[in-house]
């Protein structure tokens, strides 16, 4: 789990990922983590935000380049739809997820560097 435990001297608005936002890794048993990159959605008016279901354009958008080319160089082993990743048939099969290496730390921090301090950074600026 990738989770936020103190803003430091940071802007208040990071004090939302103090309270949730955590993101899950989770073993596939292979020697591989699932990780999902939900998106959040930053509203800088309220100061708030949540995590809801994001496209591959969405998260290009969020970084300025390619999410998947990212991941990749963060140890990434597989990025995409869950379905298409380890063919899962759940009812979350359509959300994005990436695997890396069990070993690899790096991987799930860029997701979560992605997916919930970028958007408030951008919200922000």
């Amino acid at each position: 789990m990738v989770v936020t435990l103190s803003r430091g001297d940071s802007p208040p608005e990071y004090d939302r990922l103090l309270h949730g936002e955590r993101l899950g890794v989770k073993s596939l048993g292979d020697g591989t983590d699932l990780v999902e990159a939900d998106l959040m959605r930053w509203d800088a008016t309220k100061g708030w935000g949540g995590s809801t279901m994001a496209t591959p354009a969405e998260l290009d958008d969020t970084l300025g380049g390619s999410a998947e080319a990212l991941l990749v160089e963060a140890g990434g082993l597989a990025f995409g739809k869950r379905a298409e990743v380890f063919g899962d048939t759940s009812r979350r099969r359509n959300r994005l997820c990436a695997t890396f290496p069990a070993t690899e730390p790096l991987g799930p921090l860029a997701v979560y560097v992605l997916t919930r301090i970028l958007p408030i950074v951008e919200a922000s600026a």
